[in-house]
């Protein structure tokens, strides 16, 4: 599925606003990877940020969700479930011998899709790939359902079960026979048993994300073809419970639908970690696309939001200013560090016992370019970097691709940040700080579940 493209200027939203917005993001040092923005059908900015294009799959965490919740709608359409079916009932093999807690026997589709299940939270340990359906049924609840939105990420992923279940098909390969034209390319990461993690697995392109969004603006049709009721739609997108005392800021503190948030100027979003968002306004025919990684940009969410209130919604149908938008979308780019001096250096240092299991790294940097030799416990990385550029490389432990970049502050500090690429989403941050013959090196990660030996000191011997 394509969409017309068109200049800004014709739907009535000013260039200059839409370089605004993008030069605020740039102002607030977050690493945007793609923003694409349409209004009444046409799609006026695709602009992605190298090394990301537009064939480039992304973790959409979740937004995969907002995906799910489709799909249980399109089985709502079929009349092969009901939206007060009890979820027990399409579970039984995993209900205790003792039967099922009361306030579980009570928990309908409902509850799952608008998270007022009576768990206080995810049931499954992410941390291990079996049993995350199972935890649903066996897990004590904390409170009856339907009665306090409580972010709850295995209820999406009983969800994706139930439609693998009653189907036969993965979730992706469901949506897209019923007609959703998401690339080919797109899928889910399963679970330890096969299940598609329907919470949080989705990768896809920023293009998919612009289909689903347009899909739902037209009320479940899709090109020419209804995918889902208008009722249904009209009900995931609305406010079906409050979130306020849940949420962390503004853009997500505006009421829940359907595995769909609301949001601010009676928009309505899909949302995923780190800034994965695909935002339709409806009283303006508009929606904004971005993906992004700002799992190290606390308030990075609301920042966006903000910008784009300021720069691209408060203007629209106002004075549409010029400017060469076609070359702003070609010379996006992820920022590497800041890098103001230049010195060289080639040591190896030995450790002693440590948090993060470092045994050795070597350290190696001239005026353009370095690496980092790192000995683990259990293995070797190594992770070359540019000054002012991105080098680009890959975590062998994880099969994770990396960007990464390095910055001096003064002549005893070196900061390097690989920014990771595919499944993984999130950065490693390593600062070493040297003094005589000795390193003192501190590691953070900001991935969810990975590179756990990317935290925290370790001294040199």
């Amino acid at each position: 599925m394509k969409f017309e493209k068109a200049a800004p200027e014709s739907v009535g939203i000013s260039p200059k606003g839409i370089e605004g917005f993008i030069k605020r993001l740039e102002k607030d040092e977050l690493d945007m990877h793609s923003i694409l923005i349409m209004r009444g059908g046409k799609l006026v900015f695709e602009g992605y940020y190298e090394p990301y294009g537009k064939n480039s799959l992304h973790r959409m965490f979740s937004i995969s969700k907002s995906l799910t919740a489709i799909a249980i709608g399109m089985m709502i359409f079929d009349r092969d479930i009901g939206l007060d079916d009890k979820i027990c009932d399409y579970f039984p093999e995993f209900i205790p011998e003792e039967g099922a807690h009361p306030y579980l026997r009570e928990t309908t589709i409902r509850h799952m899709l608008t998270m007022t299940t009576p768990h206080d939270g995810t049931t499954y340990d992410k941390y291990s790939g079996k049993g995350w359906v199972k935890s649903f049924f066996t897990k004590t609840p904390s409170h009856k359902p339907g009665t306090v939105f409580s972010y709850d990420t295995s209820a999406s992923h009983v969800l994706a079960a139930l439609v693998e279940k009653r189907t036969g098909k993965r979730l992706i390969d469901y949506v897209r026979d019923k007609g959703l034209m998401i690339s080919d390319e797109a899928y889910f990461i399963p679970d330890g048993e096969g299940v598609s993690q329907g919470g949080s697995g989705l990768l896809a392109l920023p293009y998919d994300l612009l289909i689903i969004a347009d899909m739902l603006m037209h009320g479940g049709v899709s090109g020419e073809k209804r995918l889902l009721t208008a009722g249904y739609v009209q009900e995931m997108t609305s406010f079906q419970v409050p979130n306020h005392a849940k949420g962390y800021f503004p853009a997500e503190q505006q009421g829940y639908g359907y595995q769909i948030w609301r949001t601010q100027r009676g928009g309505f979003m899909m949302y995923g970690l780190a800034g994965q968002l695909a935002v339709c306004f409806p009283e303006k025919d508009l929606i904004f696309v971005t993906t992004a990684d700002l799992t190290d940009r606390k308030g990075g969410i609301q920042r966006i939001f903000d910008a784009f209130f300021d720069e691209v919604y408060d203007t629209l149908d106002g004075k549409l200013e010029p400017t060469d938008l076609p070359a702003l979308e070609k010379n996006l780019a992820v920022m590497p560090l800041e890098n103001k001096d230049t010195y060289d250096i080639d040591k190896i240092y030995e450790f002693a016992d440590n948090k993060p299991g470092l045994k050795a790294m070597r350290i190696v940097a001239n005026s353009d370019s370095g690496s980092i030799n790192l000995e683990f416990s259990d293995g070797i990385q190594s992770i070359g970097f540019g000054f002012g550029e991105l080098r680009f490389g890959g975590f062998v432990k994880y099969n994770c691709p990396y960007a990464a970049s390095a910055g001096w502050c003064g002549e005893n500090i070196l900061i390097i940040k690989a920014n990771l690429i595919g499944e993984c989403a999130g950065k490693i941050f390593i600062e070493l700080s040297f003094s005589g013959s000795e390193v003192t090196v501190f590691m953070r990660k900001t991935e969810e579940t990975l590179f756990n030996e990317f935290n925290g000191f370790a001294q040199s011997k």
